[in-house]
């Protein structure tokens, strides 16, 4: 199984939801935050004041699935983020084990990862 995550921008999530679901990748977590970026200063307007601002609000997506879809999960999410300038995400693509609870021992389970 692989582990599949990347930030984008916040208004490109639902389409990346959206497009994982057409392709068969139903369980999709997004997280929230807030990127610092130093290279451009952000700002807004606060009671007629321009206030500088640090962060940018950005979509962290987190999808597992088999091995088998990790290339698809990675072509859909390059497709629909992809940028005109250097607004390309960063995937970043893991192997994970996954222990299901309820089929194992918690015996077991502990002896395996001692090893």
């Amino acid at each position: 199984m692989k582990k599949i995550e990347t930030v984008i921008q916040s208004h490109k999530a639902n389409a990346v939801q959206q497009a994982l679901s057409d392709n068969g990748i139903t369980r999709v977590t997004l997280l929230f935050a807030k990127e610092i970026e130093k290279e451009k200063t952000i700002t807004q307007i606060y009671r007629g004041i321009t206030v500088p601002v640090g962060f940018v609000q950005m979509t962290k997506i987190e999808v597992i699935v088999p091995d088998s879809l990790a290339q698809t999960a990675i072509t859909t999410i390059v497709n629909v983020t992809r940028g005109r300038n250097n607004e390309d995400p960063v995937i970043f693509v893991s192997n994970i084990e996954a222990v299901h609870l309820r089929t194992i021992d918690a015996k077991e389970v502990v002896e395996e990862m001692a090893l």
